[in-house]
């Protein structure tokens, strides 16, 4: 547990702690300060601020923990006690996110994104949130399977997220799932009408589609999919 510094006398006395934080950000002291805040912001020390100054100091301290002291758990144990003071706040949760991700704890980082989902239902926040969780379960988990499920509720919320079709395009090609990447293509929604003139092109002996770029000159989705037998431009 952080210690008092014996200058600010009494533990109620604001004004002084105030006055003694602002001389630590002068000097450029972050160890004392980041223990002054905790004070602050810590009911179980018994010298916690009201709650409603506490978000400010949680976010000034996972900014000293992760810009001044390079301590992203210190950081990522702000944010968590700043998520239950703002559970809603999707700005927090992306952040939060952000630091699971800088120390590779993934499950987090999708259990973060996907409260992002929740809360932020059917919103731009909610849909990037998504497309995050499905790259983690290719690029970091090599799970595609899941990153597929992710996908496809992407184009369920969102039909017309040609990044959603393009990832599957590349992944169903990937691995020669024609039947499923047919049943994309069949939706109620359906796809963008750009990947519809995809999607009619023949493919090659590889099941790969005649070269050219795509339309509106996307490239190839990057799913992280290792052995892509089609290449950039497919």
């Amino acid at each position: 547990a952080a210690h008092s510094d014996p200058r600010l006398g009494r533990h109620d006395d604001v004004a002084a702690r105030q006055n003694l934080e602002h001389l630590y950000r002068s000097e450029g002291r972050w160890i004392e300060l980041a223990a002054s805040i905790e004070e602050r912001t810590d009911p179980r020390l018994g010298t916690a601020a009201p709650e409603a100054e506490r978000p400010q100091l949680l976010r000034e301290l996972a900014t000293i923990y992760t810009e001044r002291l390079q301590r992203p758990h210190d950081a990522i144990e702000a944010f968590e006690r700043l998520r239950q003071l703002q559970p809603g706040d999707v700005v927090v949760l992306g952040q939060l996110a952000d630091l699971y991700g800088a120390v590779g704890r993934w499950s987090k980082v999708i259990e973060t994104l996907a409260r992002v989902g929740e809360v932020a239902e059917g919103s731009p926040e909610a849909q990037n949130a998504m497309r995050w969780i499905a790259k983690i379960y290719v690029e970091e988990l090599e799970l595609p399977e899941r990153a597929i499920e992710t996908y496809r509720e992407i184009i369920t919320t969102w039909p017309d997220d040609l990044e959603a079709y393009l990832a599957l395009d590349t992944m169903y090609t990937a691995s020669a799932k024609w039947s499923e990447l047919a049943a994309v293509l069949r939706r109620p929604a359906g796809p963008p009408r750009g990947l519809r003139r995809l999607w009619a092109r023949p493919r090659n002996r590889s099941g790969c589609r005649d070269a050219g770029r795509r339309p509106g000159g996307h490239a190839r989705a990057n799913t992280g999919v290792r052995g892509d037998r089609c290449g950039a431009d497919g």
